[in-house]
């Protein structure tokens, strides 16, 4: 279930980047990216603490927003 949430969302961010005058594959590789970083920090947070708590989601809400912002500011240089 999580699996057909995320492509959908994948493909909704393909969506909105083509109408907004952009490359449609730059939303979800944003999106892409901030997954990968969530899951970076909930994969390190289980392996050192044991499981995570609300802290570790705050965590991976602050890094997704962070790699997503990066990444997203990389490829509108990129195409610019």
């Amino acid at each position: 279930m999580v699996g057909l949430g995320f492509i959908l969302l994948l493909g909704v961010s393909a969506l909105t980047t083509q109408e907004s005058g952009s490359t449609w594959w730059t939303g979800p590789v944003a999106m892409g990216s901030a997954a990968l970083g969530g899951v970076a920090v909930v994969r390190r947070a289980t392996r050192r603490f044991g499981g995570i708590t609300g802290d570790v989601l705050g965590a991976v809400i602050e890094v997704s927003l962070a790699v997503s912002l990066t990444a997203s500011t990389l490829l509108l240089s990129v195409n610019r």
